[in-house]
């Protein structure tokens, strides 16, 4: 999975290219990311299949898609681990 971020201008004018930054390098799925923005930094959440199972990740970004640290596994269940909604606050994970 990537991460790309663009001004609105350089998304409506199409004339630049827009870096990716690879967000997870498992062998696994990475399926359906949710995301936070608060102009300063970004948060995603994210399910990731690890060894059959899908579990929750996190990894924090600065506001020019840059990350902050290493992503950080949310959950360890029995079952899968799906839907990654975050709060509609900031987000709580430190």
């Amino acid at each position: 999975m990537y991460l790309t971020v663009v001004s609105e201008e350089v998304l409506v004018s199409g004339q630049a290219e827009a870096k990716r930054v690879r967000v997870t390098d498992t062998s696994g799925e990475s399926i359906g990311p949710y995301f936070k923005w608060n102009r300063d930094q970004i948060g995603l959440t994210w399910p990731d299949e690890v060894s059959g199972q899908y579990e929750v990740f996190f990894k924090l970004f600065d506001s020019a898609g840059q990350p902050l640290r290493e992503a950080r596994r949310l959950t360890a269940n029995l079952m899968a681990s799906l839907i990654p909604v975050a709060p509609q606050s900031s987000w709580t994970v430190v």
